[in-house]
C-alpha cells in the first residue's frame, strides 16, 4: 500500500512537471523575425543580447566604447557619455534574445523586447506599446544623423556595422545595428507591457524639438 501510494504521488509530480514545462515552452517567444511592415510602422533592424544590456548612441561617439571589460558597474549607473556624448543603456528582461527596432509613422523610433508570448502578433504588440505608461530615463544626442544600437559589453572594434532590416538575422551575431535618423537630441521613454498573452519590454525614442524664437 506504501509503495502504491508513493508511486502515485511521483506519477503527480511528474505530470504537473511536464505540463509547467509545456506551458513555459509555449510562452517564449520562437523569435522569428517580425514582418517588414508593421501597422504604422517600419522594422529597420535588430540586435541580439546574451543577458547584457543594450547601447544606444550616436554612430560616431560609438567608436570610443571599448567594452566594459570587468567593470560591469560602468552601464549600470543612472547616466553614460561615450564619446563625449550621452547615451543610453537598455537593460531587456531576458536571459538572451533579440530586441527589434521599428520607426514609426511619426519618425520616432521603438526598440521592442519580447519576454514571453504566446504567439506572435506585432500589431498586437505595438498597439499594446502605444497604450502602455511611459516613463523618461533619459537623454541622447545624434550630432551624426545615425543612431549605433549594440549589446553593451562588446568593444566597438569586435562588432561588425550592418545598416538595414536584415540586421540580427543571425542569432547573437557580433553586430552593431546603424539607423539613419534626423541630427537632434532624443527623449528615450521606457514602458512595460504585461498582459495575459505577451509580456513587453519597450523604448522610444522621440526627437526633442526645438522651437524657434
Amino acid at each position: 500500500m506504501v509503495w502504491a501510494t508513493t508511486s502515485i504521488s511521483v506519477l503527480l509530480l511528474v505530470v504537473l512537471a511536464l505540463g509547467f514545462l509545456r506551458r513555459g515552452r509555449a510562452r517564449r517567444p520562437e523569435y522569428l523575425l517580425p514582418p517588414r511592415e508593421v501597422t504604422g510602422a517600419e522594422r529597420v533592424g535588430r540586435v541580439w543580447t546574451d543577458n547584457d544590456p543594450v547601447l544606444v548612441v550616436d554612430s560616431e561617439a560609438a567608436k570610443a566604447w571599448r567594452g566594459v571589460e570587468g567593470d560591469y558597474e560602468r552601464i549600470s549607473g543612472p547616466r553614460l557619455e561615450v564619446g563625449g556624448l550621452p547615451a543610453a543603456v537598455l537593460m531587456p528582461e531576458i536571459d538572451e534574445g533579440p530586441v527589434d527596432v521599428f520607426a514609426l509613422l511619426g519618425g520616432d523610433l521603438l526598440l521592442v523586447s519580447v519576454t514571453a508570448a504566446d504567439a506572435d502578433d506585432w500589431d498586437e504588440f505595438l498597439d499594446a506599446v502605444s497604450r502602455s505608461p511611459a516613463r523618461e530615463t533619459g537623454r541622447i544626442d545624434v550630432p551624426s544623423g545615425k543612431l549605433a544600437v549594440f549589446h553593451a559589453t562588446a568593444a566597438h572594434a569586435g562588432l561588425r556595422v550592418v545598416e538595414g532590416a536584415a540586421a540580427g538575422g543571425r542569432p547573437f551575431a557580433e553586430e552593431l545595428l546603424a539607423v539613419p535618423v534626423p541630427p537632434g537630441s532624443y527623449a528615450v521613454r521606457e514602458s512595460v507591457v504585461d498582459a495575459p498573452s505577451h509580456m513587453l519590454h519597450a523604448w522610444r525614442l522621440t526627437r526633442i524639438r526645438v522651437s524657434s524664437s
